[in-house]
């Protein structure tokens, strides 16, 4: 059991080493539009079934192109 415990942790830790060595290789390319979100996650406290919660995300676009939002999921 700990044997494949130690397995999973380190294929985890090489798909995170790969993931990030293949995201720092790529140039910033600053011709495309680049959606910067500094607070993507919002934990509300508890609802009352039926009332309306609300909470404003700011998108910053850091890029020279346009920033077009065609499709937001709730989670």
């Amino acid at each position: 059991m700990k044997s494949k415990i130690i397995i999973l942790t380190l294929f985890g830790m090489l798909l995170f080493v790969s993931f990030s060595f293949a995201v720092e290789q790529q140039p910033a390319d600053t011709s495309s539009p680049q959606a910067f979100i500094a607070q993507d996650i919002f934990e509300f406290e508890k609802v009352v079934d039926g009332i309306p919660v609300i909470h404003d995300f700011i998108i910053k676009n850091k890029g020279d192109a346009p920033l077009i939002i065609k499709k937001v999921q709730t989670g």
